[in-house]
């Protein structure tokens, strides 16, 4: 019941509690379901440890994952570079910067993936693919 927690002492209100929720849990989907391109199956009666926040439905889950996948493709369409370390490489013309891509291009050292500069940095996993897709 950590989520209830957190909003019953004012620390997140609900609807932040939903989003940060929603976010999570759509970008584990990704990376964990996606790239294996398989039927999706759950575990019943498994809860969250932090508590209930907001159901999601195998199809709901499954619909938002195939929306990330065509998202992705039509930037770009590579999935292994989701996986794939990222490297930086010397281009003709510089990509354009936005206010985040010096600080992911910075930390692009050929061993780190999309996943992992996510975490170093603090960002979501998909909006990371999403800016990598774009470079």
């Amino acid at each position: 019941q950590v989520g209830r927690v957190l909003v019953e002492q004012g620390r997140v209100s609900l609807g932040e509690l939903e989003l940060c929720h929603l976010q999570a849990l759509y970008d584990a989907a990704y990376f964990a379901l996606a790239p294996a391109r398989r039927p999706i199956c759950f575990e019943p009666e498994v809860r969250h440890w932090l508590g209930p926040v907001r159901r999601v439905s195998p199809p709901d889950l499954a619909r938002e994952t195939a929306r990330r996948c065509a998202l992705l493709d039509r930037i770009w369409p590579c999935a292994d570079l989701d996986a794939a370390p990222v490297v930086r490489c010397a281009a003709t013309a510089p990509p354009a910067l936005t206010r985040r891509r010096p600080e992911l291009l910075d930390h692009a050292d050929g061993r780190r993936t999309p996943a992992d500069l996510a975490r170093l940095l603090g960002r979501s996993s998909f909006a990371t693919a999403v800016e990598i897709r774009q470079l």
